[in-house]
C-alpha cells in the first residue's frame, strides 16, 4: 500500500516494479472516476483523465488485495495485477508515465 500523492499512473508503476508485477487499471473504472470532473475540465481546457491519471494532490491510497478478499469501505478496484509483467497498463496499454517526479532534472 501507498499514498498516490505524485500520481496514480506514477505511484502504480512505484508499486508495480518494486513488487515485480503488472497493474493493468481498468479503464471504465478510470472514465467513471473522471466523469464528476467534466465540468471543471470543459472549462479549463483540461481532459479529466489527464487529472484521474496524473493528478495527485489529493490524497489518497493504493493497495493491492486477494481478489477473493472483501474491499475494506471506502476502497474500490481499479484495476488488477498481472503477474510475470512489471509497470503499469490502463486496459492493456502502456500510458505516459504522468504524475510528479520530486526526483526528475
Amino acid at each position: 500500500m501507498l499514498d498516490i500523492s505524485d500520481g496514480l499512473v506514477k505511484d502504480a508503476n512505484r508499486l508495480a516494479t518494486a513488487s515485480g508485477v503488472g497493474i493493468d487499471l481498468d479503464p471504465s473504472v478510470l472514465s467513471s472516476l473522471s466523469e464528476p470532473l467534466g465540468s471543471a475540465g470543459r472549462l479549463l481546457g483540461i481532459a479529466p483523465m489527464e487529472w484521474v491519471i496524473g493528478g495527485g494532490e489529493d490524497h489518497g491510497l493504493l493497495a493491492t488485495f486477494d481478489p477473493t478478499v472483501m474491499l475494506p469501505k471506502g476502497f474500490a478496484a481499479v484495476g488488477s495485477v498481472e503477474a510475470g509483467l512489471t509497470g503499469v497498463t490502463i486496459g492493456s496499454q502502456s500510458p505516459a508515465n504522468v504524475g510528479w517526479d520530486h526526483f526528475a532534472d
